[in-house]
């Protein structure tokens, strides 16, 4: 599955759900075709983009009702731990630089 189609088949799920407001968290202008034909279909809908640290897009910016930048703490404060075991005994490593 592409990235593209997974955009759409996300909007196709959002436009017959009963919430008004979708979050995104991206800065990907690939998902600008689904929230323009998301919009045109269910104008009562509202997206909102939430753009990483460091990365923004000007036509998802205005593809979407609002936008705002997640502050790189907010991203930090939000981490699991540098390590996480599994069920398996398998230890998964955060990468050194996301700290």
């Amino acid at each position: 599955m592409t990235q593209v189609r997974a955009y759409v088949d996300g909007f196709n799920l959002y436009y017959g759900l009963r919430e008004d407001t979708a979050l995104v968290i991206s800065a990907d202008s690939d998902l600008c075709p689904a929230i323009r034909s998301l919009k045109r279909l269910r104008p009562n809908k509202r997206v909102i983009a939430a753009f990483p640290p460091n990365r923004r897009s000007d036509d998802l910016r205005r593809a979407v009702d609002a936008a705002f930048t997640i502050g790189a703490a907010k991203i930090r404060q939000a981490q699991l731990p540098a390590s996480v075991p599994t069920t398996a005994g398998i230890m998964l490593m955060r990468p050194p630089h996301w700290c």
